[in-house]
């Protein structure tokens, strides 16, 4: 497995790594994963043929109530009674 991490930043080497999505290393059985938060930001050619990005997934920032189960369930009991678990889900 492959991860290419904000995609969108590598302008520069965008042929490059089309080249490798494309085969040209001899990769194999390798599943590529990359991320972005822009994008409107990458090129026809990288979308837009197959088995270079097949599947687009999107995922939403969490609503109120997920933040407030992440930190109900993450924070340490002993640190709880310290902290306003309300006022960081509004942040």
């Amino acid at each position: 497995m492959t991860i290419y991490e904000d995609i969108d930043g590598i302008k520069e080497q965008e042929t490059t790594l089309i080249n490798l999505l494309d085969g040209l290393g001899n990769t194999g059985n390798i599943i590529n994963i990359a991320t972005t938060n822009y994008t409107e930001r990458l090129s026809d050619r990288l979308l837009n043929r197959p088995n270079r990005l097949d599947r687009r997934i999107e995922i939403k920032s969490p609503n109120d109530e997920a933040r407030k189960y992440f930190f109900e369930h993450r924070v340490l009991e002993e640190y709880k009674p310290k902290i306003d678990i309300d006022h960081w889900v509004k942040e």
